[in-house]
């Protein structure tokens, strides 16, 4: 029986690096290391060279010279420049616009809406909107007037008879030139939606009641229409509102009377029960 011959093959020694390939090797590592480190140099002057530019933007150039005001609001120019705190000579950037805005939207209340504009080099524009009462909250010793974003915009002892009173249970507190609070948010969630809605479906409002987040009313009509919501969102507040002011708008161009009660509280559907009929 013959045996199977293997063939073993010995690997020779790795010769030793000549003395020029070690060089080689050294060079190439050495110029990789300078090359990362020209790199980071490089970086590191670009980083400092844009904190100087950013430093001489907030220090030496771009100061505000020119502000201006634009806008239709009972409050002056110079009125709404002042409550902004924005100084001429400062730095164009050195100030938040969305903390100016909030200055002169809470020591302006009729003010809604500021924004804030900078222009390169020096000018700084403020356009601002007027807020309007939506409705006002009867209290002790006289009314608070609110606007549709529930800030507050006045305290006073009357008010116009062409503006909403509301209902609102749970208030916490009142301050004007902020919005008010309540305990309960969902009446707060509920307030803007449904003054809002009233307002863009062009309905009458003599007054509201929220005093109830479940059972929420709306008087119209110079008192004549009582609207039943029941509780109301954002996807069905809309409809109802407009609902309602088609078939009230109906009912007098056959000339019926609208005095009595439209129940909302079936999406979709407006029942109306005569006064003498609403118990």
């Amino acid at each position: 029986m013959k045996k199977a011959k293997v063939n073993s093959k010995r690997t020779s020694p790795q010769e030793p690096k000549s003395r020029d390939e070690r060089r080689r090797e050294y060079a190439m590592a050495k110029r990789r290391k300078n090359r990362i480190k020209r790199i980071l140099t490089g970086l590191f002057f670009f980083i400092f060279l844009a904190a100087v530019a950013v430093t001489l933007c907030f220090t030496v150039f771009f100061k505000v010279s020119l502000i201006t005001v634009e806008g239709e609001t009972q409050y002056s120019a110079e009125e709404i420049i002042k409550s902004s705190a924005i100084k001429q000579g400062e730095s164009l950037f050195g100030f938040s616009a969305q903390e100016v805005s909030s200055s002169i939207t809470q020591s302006l209340p009729y003010i809604g809406k500021a924004t804030v504009k900078r222009s390169i080099p020096d000018t700084v524009t403020i356009v601002v909107e007027s807020a309007e009462p939506s409705c006002a909250m009867k209290t002790d010793t006289g009314y608070i007037l609110l606007d549709k974003d529930q800030k507050v915009l006045e305290k006073t002892d009357k008010i116009d008879s062409s503006i909403p009173v509301i209902a609102l249970s749970g208030v916490e507190k009142a301050d004007v030139g902020f919005p008010i609070k309540l305990k309960d948010t969902q009446v707060m969630s509920s307030f803007s939606l449904v003054v809002s809605s009233a307002e863009k479906a062009g309905l009458n409002v003599t007054s509201y009641d929220l005093s109830d987040s479940s059972n929420i009313k709306i008087i119209c009509e110079n008192g004549e229409v009582t609207l039943k919501l029941g509780k109301v969102s954002s996807d069905t507040i809309d409809r109802k509102l407009l609902l309602a002011s088609e078939a009230i708008k109906k009912e007098k161009e056959n000339g019926n009377s609208v005095k009595g009660t439209f129940d909302l509280t079936y999406d979709g559907k407006a029942y109306f029960s005569p006064e003498n009929a609403d118990s």
